[in-house]
Formats: structure tokens, sequence, C-alpha cells
């Protein structure tokens, strides 16, 4: 990888624990049909109970030259969002919307994230396996919209520039 990731605690309160770690926010990958930019993460959750505490999630990350940026943003429930440029978490505003478009705003920078193609949009609960389910009891209707997307950077000192995006938007009921 090109950059080591920032490990985040989401959550650390009663109901549970909820970490994230990028451990590669952008590095170079080879697969069998492509060669590019990757990403790799880890998510850990320890909850008192199979809920989470929060029913709309965004997340994504684009890519434009040597530069990333990477979100997550919890809402409808517990409220929380975090940016990490180049795999450093850092302070800015972040506007998402219905149609999975997202901007964000850190210092002089204004990252805009736009649909370009779906990748999924699916209701998680079908997909699973019924002997999962039947596991793990009843699962709350989880709506899934994963897209392939256009991102732009604009910034006061430098020329617009453009790459690519991947974000995911998931709505629980």
């Amino acid at each position: 990888p090109e950059q080591t990731g920032t490990p985040l605690t989401l959550l650390h309160d009663a109901s549970g624990i909820i970490r994230w770690t990028c451990h590669a926010p952008k590095s170079a990958c080879q697969g069998s049909q492509r060669t590019g930019q990757g990403y790799v993460e880890e998510i850990s959750i320890d909850l008192a109970r199979a809920r989470l505490p929060f029913k709309a999630l965004w997340w994504g990350r684009a890519h434009i030259g040597h530069e990333s940026l990477t979100w997550i943003r919890w809402a409808e429930g517990l409220e929380q969002t975090w940016l990490l440029r180049n795999g450093s978490l850092v302070a800015g505003s972040f506007d998402a919307k219905d149609d999975g478009a997202i901007c964000a705003t850190i210092g002089e920078e204004t990252w805009t994230v736009t649909e370009k193609r779906t990748l999924r949009h699916r209701d998680v609960k079908k997909q699973l396996p019924s002997w999962l389910i039947a596991l793990t009891g009843t699962l709350p209707l989880a709506r899934e919209h994963k897209f392939l997307g256009e991102v732009t950077l604009q910034t006061t000192t430098q020329p617009t520039a453009t790459g690519l995006a991947i974000g995911e938007m998931v709505q629980w009921e």
C-alpha cells in the first residue's frame, strides 16, 4: 500500500463496540480482469444486541491521482460522519443525497461524487441462505444500493480534477 490507514473506534459504549480499520486506503492491485487502485478494510462489530445503532449508512471511497477520500456516514439513530483524506481522519462537512450523490468539504477542497452506473441494488436479506436466517433469527430488511461514480475535486488553488469513486447506501427498516 502507498499509505497506512487509520484505525477508528466508531462506537464504544454500553451497547458495544464497532471498530473500523482501513488497512490500505489506496494500494496497487491486480485482478484477473483489471489492474488499478484497491482498498482493504476490516470491520469488527461486538454489540450486546443484534441491532446496529443506525438505520442508514453511506460508505464510499474516491481516488483522484495520488489523492483519496473515504467517507462513512450513519443516520436515522446515531448520527455520525467520518471523513478520511489519504487514510487520515480529517474534519469537514458531508452531505448525502437520496440519489447516492455525496459532497464533502474539507478546508478549501470540495469533493463531489455522482453516480455513473449501478453495481448492485438489492434486498440484502433475500440474498442470504435460509439456514443463516434461521440461525440468526429475524433479520431486519436491508436495501443496498452500490454504485460506480465520478468524483470531482475543486479547490481554490488548483484546477478541477476528476477520478473514480465507489459508493454504497444501505437502509434498514
